[in-house]
């Protein structure tokens, strides 16, 4: 009799107190977003600099493990594809190349880059500190990114058709991240300058996970797309984005 009183007033104790969970710390979805870009300045449009609309963006978030270094904060990770695609070409040999100059020059005795084209891809990558936890609004926030610039030389393409030399740059700044239970880091708004050799404007940019293409809004209701139903999204410039009209987090 004494053990059951005493095993009753245990399970009593622990129903009555909330057993606190540990936090997730902040989320990103990796993997290829849906980028809109909306130009802060509306005259930007009849520019060279102005005329960015979308992309498909590679989102990641880096943690260096633990047991090797346990202060380093994570990091956030940005791939625009189209500066992916102009860092490299295929020769008419059928051969994939660098089109920016890599110094160190590519080995080609190395067994996994011979040409250099790996190096050169990442070459494309934007690397930004990330907050360890979400603030009180669920926001996690990249601050500041390494700067991306794509010098890419005149070549010929696999048919022997010309690419014309092109240079363009990204500085993306201030992205922050919802990450909540119920929506654990798959929308995101920031700022990015993009120059093209010419000139630079300045993008609200608008991030959804995962990238969908689109041709109108109902296209992105469809629940099978795995977009999140908490999340206002409209059909924008071919993909499924977070409606601009609204304000970040995108809620519904």
């Amino acid at each position: 009799m004494a053990t059951l009183m005493v095993l009753a007033s245990t399970v009593g104790g622990l129903s009555g107190c909330a057993v606190q969970q540990p936090s997730p710390g902040c989320q990103i979805q990796d993997g290829l977003w849906q980028v809109a870009y909306i130009p802060k300045n509306p005259e930007d449009v009849s520019r060279s600099c102005g005329t960015l609309t979308a992309d498909q963006l590679g989102v990641y978030k880096y943690m260096v493990p633990v047991n090797e270094e346990p202060q380093a904060p994570a990091s956030m990770a940005l791939r625009p594809l189209a500066a992916v695609a102009l860092a490299t070409y295929v020769d008419t040999t059928g051969t994939r190349r660098p089109r920016v100059t890599l110094s160190p020059p590519a080995d080609p005795l190395s067994p996994t880059d011979p040409t250099g084209s790996l190096r050169a891809s990442a070459l494309a990558t934007a690397l930004s500190v990330f907050s360890q936890e979400p603030d009180d609004r669920d926001v996690c926030l990249a601050p500041s990114f390494s700067r991306i610039t794509i010098d890419a030389r005149a070549v010929e393409d696999a048919s022997g058709g010309p690419l014309p030399a092109r240079t363009v740059d990204y500085q993306f700044s201030n992205v922050s991240v919802y990450s909540s239970p119920s929506a654990p880091g798959t929308t995101f708004e920031g700022s990015l300058v993009f120059g093209d050799g010419s000139c630079t404007a300045e993008y609200r940019v608008l991030g959804l996970s995962p990238a969908v293409p689109c041709g109108t809004t109902d296209d992105c209701r469809n629940p099978a797309l795995g977009i999140n139903p908490e999340l206002d999204v409209v059909c924008l410039n071919g993909g499924c984005s977070p409606n601009p009209a609204r304000a970040f987090p995108f809620l519904e």
